[in-house]
């Protein structure tokens, strides 16, 4: 899902305003010390088809035109949340970027974090993560199941249930309980990836048990469409991989709002050849989270 490019409207209005927040000042890269130019040094999922490169050829020239004095911005690419956290408790990164329910959950489970406040008159667009699920082109079938049962869904007022049970009921960071996928005798199996990158979302226990909102939504799926659910874990950065692969049917997939920059990436291109995504099941905004001042 599109977790590289989805902050370049935000990120950089908040720039300055994150430098003071870290716990401690960020060292001079060696390229730029002699120049005074200190690197913000931020961490984001991969989670992207757009290359690194892509990715930041555009936040740099975005960059240029909202950054003043001696700072720049520089991006790290995880694929998995336990390294970028690590990375950030050891302060190789000073920021991460995150949907908000996964920013308020990491925050309440960490006493030495924040989610760094907004400042005033930035101007701040509204971005946000509208979370869906990707099959290949060629399942139609499974395209069609998935969708359907998602929309009906909605419309019963059964995934805000879950959003309340199963995401908002988390915010406090408590971790989420595994949910139980019925088991259908007779149906047809559909393999569906998770990542465990994204609590209280995507979660999976100490024990390997996968849990949390995205579970408690197969499980649903599975009692609509009259099939069997096969999880399968996979690193975040692996999801479209595994896909294209066949280890997957399915994997859940995050895209963003469009916003424009200098440079900006074609809407869409984020999305793998040979994919097509389901309506979204839940939107949310995204958020900073760095060092208590």
């Amino acid at each position: 899902m599109m977790k590289k490019i989805i902050s370049l409207c935000l990120i950089l209005c908040l720039v300055l305003g994150m430098a003071t927040a870290c716990a401690k000042e960020p060292a001079k890269s060696e390229g730029n010390s002699a120049q005074g130019v200190l690197p913000l040094k931020t961490g984001i999922l991969a989670r992207s088809a757009v290359s690194e490169e892509e990715s930041e050829k555009v936040i740099g020239e975005h960059t240029k035109s909202h950054v003043k004095g001696d700072m720049t911005f520089e991006l790290t690419f995880y694929d998995n949340m336990s390294s970028m956290l690590m990375a950030l408790q050891a302060k190789d990164i000073y920021v991460m970027i995150l949907a908000d329910s996964v920013a308020q959950y990491i925050v309440a489970q960490n006493d030495s974090l924040m989610i760094a406040p907004e400042r005033e008159g930035e101007g701040l667009d509204q971005n946000t993560a509208s979370y869906q699920m990707m099959i290949k082109e060629e399942d139609t079938d499974i395209h069609q199941m998935f969708n359907d049962a998602i929309v009906e869904l909605k419309e019963e007022g059964v995934i805000d249930e879950l959003i309340e049970t199963h995401i908002n009921g988390h915010t406090d960071g408590s971790n989420p309980q595994p949910v139980e996928i019925p088991v259908i005798d007779g149906a047809d199996t559909v393999k569906v990836a998770v990542t465990g990158d994204l609590p209280p979302l995507d979660f999976v226990a100490a024990d390997g048990t996968p849990a949390g909102f995205n579970m408690a939504l197969l499980a649903e799926i599975a009692k609509k469409a009259n099939i069997n659910i096969e999880v399968v874990q996979v690193d975040t950065g692996a999801r479209a991989a595994a896909l294209t692969s066949g280890r997957a049917d399915v994997i859940f997939w995050v895209n963003s709002n469009s916003c424009s920059v200098h440079g900006e990436i074609e809407k869409g291109s984020d999305t793998p050849e040979g994919t097509i995504t389901t309506e979204p099941y839940f939107s949310e905004s995204m958020s900073f989270v760095t060092f208590k001042m």
